[in-house]
């Protein structure tokens, strides 16, 4: 038998190696699969392992913690508003009462306002808004709550049922207008008496094309008295201590309520989150 080459006793050797280090390790010890436990125990003593990452990619953490908190927020006012649901506060509805939107629509918004509030005057497009996207879905009523910050509050609403006894479509009207001109009739915005100020908004719900002995009788009736008068009686039942505030089916939005506010409340009232 020939000797072997210097190359091919090297080779050799290294076949060895190799075989006897594959022996060694698979008789090794396997270390234990690591437990829940120890990763905590491991984070709790080194928490440079999670904090030094972190703190390289800050801006993605704060964004991921914003959208946390926000979906906490979000969940929260939904079990809230389903909550309500469970008893939910029913609003009357008289007969005639002026309507914005279709009226067979399933679902009704009572709006509860003060047609001088600055708030509810921003807050009205997308009231506006949501009735272009929903308009087979919902409608809006209005019942008045003055709260006596502004002097005008209530002869404004006063002049909008008088209004509403003539022709809905006038209210409505004289309603957009007034919001839209809120500073000429506001004491905070325009310094002239009070009784200038009211003559103001008489003559606008006459340029509309209100019959002037009709709205002056109406206006100072004792029926739109009572019908005032029940709406902020109803509105303290209801626990209401500000305008605006709209109630859906016994779900409250309060305040300035963003489109999708709305549309996530008529989706839990059985609405498609898009119009049919």
């Amino acid at each position: 038998m020939r000797p072997l080459s210097l190359s091919g006793r090297a080779s050799c050797s290294a076949v060895l190696t190799l075989v006897t280090l594959s022996t060694l390790w698979a008789c090794a010890p396997k270390a234990p699969a690591l437990t829940p436990e120890d990763v905590r125990q491991a984070f709790r003593a080194h928490p440079e392992l999670v904090l030094d990452p972190l703190s390289a990619r800050g801006d993605t953490v704060f964004d991921l913690s914003q959208a946390g908190f926000e979906e906490k927020q979000r969940q929260a006012k939904v079990q809230g508003w389903k909550e309500q649901m469970a008893s939910p506060r029913q609003p009357v509805l008289l007969p005639g009462m002026p309507v914005r939107g279709r009226t067979d629509a399933p679902v009704t918004m009572v709006a509860y306002i003060d047609l001088l509030n600055p708030v509810y005057a921003q807050n009205a497009p997308v009231l506006r808004d949501l009735l272009q996207a929903r308009p087979k879905n919902v409608r809006i009523l209005v019942k008045h709550l003055p709260l006596g910050f502004e002097e005008l509050s209530q002869p404004a609403s006063a002049l909008f049922e008088a209004l509403a006894r003539q022709n809905p479509d006038l209210a409505w009207r004289f309603h957009d207008q007034v919001l839209a001109r809120q500073k000429e009739f506001m004491a905070v915005t325009n310094p002239a008496p009070a009784k200038a100020r009211e003559e103001a908004l008489v003559a606008l719900a006459l340029s509309l094309g209100a019959e002037p002995g009709a709205l002056e009788r109406d206006r100072h009736s004792q029926a739109t008295a009572d019908r005032l008068a029940a709406d902020r009686a109803e509105a303290r039942r209801f626990g209401l201590t500000a305008s605006p505030v709209y109630l859906l089916r016994g779900i409250i939005l309060n305040g300035q309520p963003e489109m999708e506010d709305f549309l996530q409340v008529l989706a839990l009232l059985g609405q498609p989150r898009t119009s049919p």
